[in-house]
């Protein structure tokens, strides 16, 4: 799964990209940081702390813009580190990729070479877990309440409605229902196989769904996580107002 859509500009564009995957994965994060080893003080471009686990998990993050794969003296080099360090893990991303020497001298080591897109997949589900579904159950919630079939605050005040404006609500809860459905599921089950097999449209277009047909192009066809669920919530915003709007108010 892609978290991010397109590739960084620049090596500190890397750096904050991955140092922001890991702070919204529930990381203490410090990017660069100056760190001691056994041999002496080396900054690193990506520290991470890891206090979910018992006891706290220690990540060092390599990030390597590099025009060409990455040699087999700077895996060692940054293995070193690692190990001189006592950290639990290290992670060399790359622009590009990784010399056979490098991968060889990576191999039986708690050092993992990956690629930009790799390392996003790696992230993914805890970063739906810890950031983005916590985010989209707040953000989405208003259209839930409006749309799910029985929520008696809702109804109560429909009930208040005039006949044209209760016609209304009708036409929009049928209009919106089932995309709000789908919403709801996407937040409350990350691992759900829908979100690992963006962009959406060719699931609505297989599995049959016509009343999915009608939202907009970037809810359908974005392949990254984190645009995917801003046109999710820009969507949902147009949709709440217009509930709004029948109300008067946030009903």
């Amino acid at each position: 799964m892609l978290i991010e859509s397109g590739e960084p500009k620049n090596w500190r564009e890397l750096e904050e990209r991955v140092a922001q995957i890991l702070n919204e994965c529930g990381m203490e994060v410090e990017s660069p940081k100056t760190i001691e080893t056994v041999r002496g003080s080396v900054e690193v471009d990506v520290f991470a702390r890891d206090v979910d686990t018992t006891p706290d998990s220690v990540y060092l993050c390599e990030c390597k813009y590099w025009d060409c794969n990455v040699s087999r003296a700077a895996v060692h080099a940054f293995r070193t580190v690692v190990s001189d360090s006592g950290a639990n893990t290290g992670l060399a991303v790359a622009k590009l990729g990784f010399q056979p020497g490098a991968i060889e001298a990576a191999s039986h080591s708690n050092v993992s070479l990956l690629s930009w897109p790799e390392f996003q997949d790696l992230f993914a589900v805890r970063w739906l877990v810890n950031h983005m579904i916590p985010l989209a159950r707040r953000e989405l919630h208003p259209l839930i309440e409006y749309t799910e079939p029985v929520n008696s605050r809702i109804l109560r005040k429909a009930d208040q409605l005039s006949p044209e404006a209760h016609e209304r609500l009708k036409e929009l809860r049928k209009e919106h229902s089932a995309c709000a459905l789908l919403f709801m599921l996407m937040t409350w089950n990350p691992g759900r196989p829908m979100l690992h097999r963006l962009p959406l449209r060719g699931q609505v277009e297989r599995d049959g769904l016509p009343e999915l047909e009608g939202l907009p192009s970037d809810v359908l066809d974005e392949v990254a996580l984190r645009p995917f669920f801003t046109a999710v919530f820009s969507h949902a915003k147009g949709v709440v107002a217009e509930f709004d709007e029948v109300f008067g108010e946030r009903a």
